[in-house]
């Protein structure tokens, strides 16, 4: 009796350690692969907090008024530039699945994704045929929201949005309100004289 309780408690061992091998040995194969589908679902949530915020920035400009986005971070940053009159810009360092990586040259999600378009070229679009606002997704991973001259044919003018941070022009994890604010006029002689509307971005 003795002799087969012993065995039996040695087989129980032997297949708890298996288990507990082959558990072990899954979970480091599958965490990888889990963690990268879970930035892909956190990078396509940023995508689509990013549409309605230059939604309300085009709003406040266009009515000269002022709004509070709500806006939440679970990684990364969200921050000014001073780049083509301001952008907006979040940057993380997110493992994505394979195939998904953007490469240097990045993809245009929000405005005329042309090569030879103004997205790409920070040119000048055509008023009523491109919109103000373009987003750009390159690297691992950065969002860039910014806005392009739009020239109305019919005068020879053109039109744009200027971003200036505000009080804090940058943020981390979390969730926050983005208040935007419209501060004023003001004109650009050029080739196309400008218009600008002047927006003021306050990560709070």
């Amino acid at each position: 009796m003795a002799r087969s309780a012993q065995a039996m408690l040695v087989s129980f061992l032997i297949l708890t350690i298996l288990i507990l091998v082959l558990v072990g040995a899954t979970y480091l194969w599958a965490w990888p692969l889990l963690k990268r589908s879970a930035n892909q679902n956190e990078l396509e949530r940023l995508e689509s907090s990013m549409i309605p915020l230059s939604d309300a920035i085009v709003q406040v400009a266009n009515e000269r008024s002022q709004r509070s986005i709500p806006f939440e971070i679970r990684s990364g940053s969200l921050f000014m530039t001073e780049e083509n009159g301001g952008r907006i810009r979040y940057s993380a360092n997110l493992e994505l699945p394979a195939g998904l990586s953007t490469g240097a040259q990045g993809i245009i999600l929000l405005g005329n994704a042309s090569d030879s378009g103004p997205c790409r070229a920070l040119g000048i679009g055509v008023l009523g045929q491109d919109g103000p606002a373009c987003l750009l997704e390159k690297g691992s991973i950065i969002l860039d929201l910014y806005y392009i001259q739009l020239n109305d044919t019919t005068t020879g003018h053109c039109y744009g949005v200027r971003l200036q941070p505000g009080t804090q022009a940058a943020t981390g994890r979390g969730r926050h309100n983005i208040l935007l604010k419209w501060v004023n006029e003001t004109g650009e002689a050029g080739a196309c004289d400008t218009t600008y509307q002047v927006v003021s971005v306050d990560m709070q």
